[in-house]
């Protein structure tokens, strides 16, 4: 099924108007909200103004509008569109995972047009396209995460299934082990994140989390090490080249 993006894939002077009229707020009411939810006094005639790009919002007032709106800031202010947004933050997140760009593929690094391109055949496939759609956001209401909340969803997807095959060349083994074993690793870690809001959740709450966690860890250990060891029995090596050569390099 085919499923039509949600606006704005061109670049705009910005999205405020268009965001404003999705939730069918009046520029009063915007005005309202912002003084409410953030003591940010701006008037109706101002925020008008930051819609026709006659002035431009400082950071405070586009972080307020991004918060109540659910969009990136370089979403709501049409300095990029869905597709770059997503396109960059797969890029970044490549890094983190230790794909290199300015190494070349016989020393196990991948050119960035060619790691676009795997961006962008993902980005077609038909979850990823409703879940970006408007279609998503009709079907899901009020209720429904906001445009924010599945980018990065879309971002966290992607990079998955880039990563799969850049560290498999096309489905190795060696790449397929080497994921599974990166996603066993990763069981419950957001529970141990150094940036969970424990204010947020009640003393019941986080002693359950408390009592879980060190399962939680044997589980994850236990399953990274059957990976491992089955990779092991199969005689496959689960690195990149590159980690292979930064390995072999260290041991000389």
């Amino acid at each position: 099924m085919a499923y039509t993006f949600f606006r704005g894939d061109v670049k705009l002077k910005n999205r405020i108007r268009e965001l404003r009229e999705k939730k069918n707020l009046t520029l009063v009411e915007l005005s309202d909200l912002l003084f409410k939810m953030f003591a940010i006094k701006i008037s109706p005639d101002l925020l008008s103004k930051y819609e026709r790009g006659d002035r431009k919002a400082k950071s405070n007032t586009l972080a307020g509008l991004t918060y109540i709106f659910g969009v990136p800031t370089d979403y709501l202010d049409g300095s990029k569109t869905i597709k770059s947004i997503i396109i960059d933050g797969v890029l970044d997140r490549l890094k983190m995972e230790r794909i290199y760009f300015k190494v070349s593929e016989e020393r196990g690094g991948y050119p960035v047009e060619k790691l676009k391109n795997y961006i962008e055949e993902e980005m077609k496939s038909d979850f990823i396209t409703f879940l970006l759609s408007d279609a998503y956001e009709e079907k899901a209401g009020t209720d429904g995460e906001s445009l924010n909340v599945r980018i990065i969803e879309a971002i966290r997807l992607i990079s998955n299934a880039v990563l799969l095959r850049t560290d498999t060349d096309n489905f190795s083994p060696s790449g397929i082990f080497r994921h599974l074993i990166f996603d066993a690793d990763s069981i419950g870690q957001e529970f141990e994140s150094d940036n969970l809001d424990f204010s947020t959740i009640s003393e019941e709450q986080r002693k359950t989390i408390n009592e879980i966690l060190p399962i939680i860890r044997k589980i994850r250990e236990q399953t990274k090490t059957a990976f491992e060891q089955l990779a092991k029995d199969k005689n496959i090596n689960p690195e990149t080249g590159f980690e292979r050569m930064i390995r072999e390099r260290k041991s000389k």
